[in-house]
């Protein structure tokens, strides 16, 4: 249920709280858009927060935390970034003004990353088709349809689960717009998260949306394994990590 006087949650797994006041500031730079920011993670900032920013510590692995965000936003809209972005001026102003000229049942809006503005699964695949549909790095939606389509599936531990999120929406018939003066850029591009588990979530990906020849399919291979709510913030769900 979502909070009539916000119109954006902005989430996200967060481990980096050198970045979070930096973070708060650009994001809010002429800003016209009621929103909050909504962190879930295991380091906890040593300065207090504005009180539009809410934290909350848990161990859990990393797509974990993002569902425990999206769960304990109050937005109409939610948006999933990491935690070390800077944004164009006037970011959440323009994003919001593409849930104005869309219907926001029928589409996801996916906003330009700076270093790789848009990405399509045939890249996933290293195979050129062209059929293939477009995913973003992120995107907008209603928190409605978020729940809708089951949230993200607890095979994840980090990456990857924003695809497979998409593609299940564009099986239920949501179409991508991506938005060109939406521009957002990563500090640190999380390149040691994903390492370590980029390749086990890239085949989990491949595997749900693959036939037996390993050929993409617009149809998901395998039910949800949705996350339970008792004990989210606690112990791992669905696959665990590394150790």
């Amino acid at each position: 249920m979502h909070n009539d006087f916000i119109e954006i949650s902005v989430i996200a797994s967060a481990a980096r709280p050198q970045y979070w006041l930096e973070f708060y500031e650009n994001i809010s730079k002429n800003n016209l858009v009621p929103f909050e920011i909504v962190f879930v993670g295991p380091v906890e900032p040593d300065f207090n927060l504005p009180s539009n920013f809410r934290y909350y510590k848990s161990n859990v692995k990393i797509s974990q935390c993002v569902e425990a965000a999206y769960r304990f936003s109050r937005g109409k809209y939610v948006f999933p970034i990491a935690d070390d972005c800077l944004f164009c001026d006037g970011f959440l102003n323009k994003l919001h003004s593409h849930t104005m000229q869309n219907d926001m049942d029928k589409v996801i809006v996916i906003p330009r990353s700076a270093r790789r503005w848009k990405v399509k699964i045939k890249s996933l695949y290293h195979r050129k088709n062209d059929k293939y549909p477009v995913v973003g790095l992120t995107s907008l939606m209603k928190k409605d349809t978020y729940i809708s389509c089951g949230g993200i599936d607890n095979r994840f531990v980090n990456v990857y689960w924003h695809e497979d999120v998409h593609l299940r929406l564009y099986d239920r018939g949501y179409t991508p717009v991506v938005a060109n003066d939406c521009i957002f850029n990563e500090l640190d591009r999380g390149s040691y998260l994903t390492k370590t588990y980029g390749a086990d979530d890239h085949k989990k990906l491949i595997s749900l949306w693959s036939n037996a020849r390993g050929e993409f399919v617009p149809k998901r291979q395998d039910e949800m394994k949705c996350f339970k709510d008792e004990g989210l913030l606690y112990y791992d769900q669905g696959d665990k990590r590394r150790m």
